[in-house]
């Protein structure tokens, strides 16, 4: 958890200039935990907080590690991510950010049997 703080914290706010237009993202990864699989307690807060405090950032990237997953329960992977959904809804419901939001990808978490592929698919089916 202390990790995932400094990660957060370190990266929370990364400025680019493209073609004269400033706009601010965020880079976040590792939130798996012990509540179905997230680490509910801290990603809510950084949820909320983003959504609600820096109404300038237009997207998150998160780079993996967002569930624990599970290598012999197809279910449960996809509850998880589902479950992570729900705890990343601040950002999903943000009006200020752009299409599509939020970036996830894939961690050695996220994909451990042969199904999780296309679980990720279905969970996140706007992504590329």
């Amino acid at each position: 958890m202390k990790l995932f703080k400094v990660l957060f914290l370190l990266s929370l706010f990364l400025t680019v200039n493209i073609l004269g237009q400033s706009f601010k993202f965020v880079i976040m990864s590792d939130s798996r935990g012990e509540y179905n699989g997230v680490n509910q307690p801290v990603l809510s807060v950084f949820a909320n907080d983003i959504a609600e405090n820096h109404k300038d950032v237009k997207f998150v990237i998160f780079a993996g590690d967002m569930i624990d997953g599970n290598r012999n329960n197809p279910d449960k992977t996809y509850n998880e991510l589902m479950n992570w959904r729900k705890v990343m809804s601040p950002i999903y419901n943000s009006p200020n950010m752009i299409w599509p939001k939020v970036w996830p990808a894939v961690g050695n978490h996220e994909i451990q049997s042969r199904f999780d592929e296309d679980i990720f698919r279905k969970v996140f089916p706007d992504v590329f």
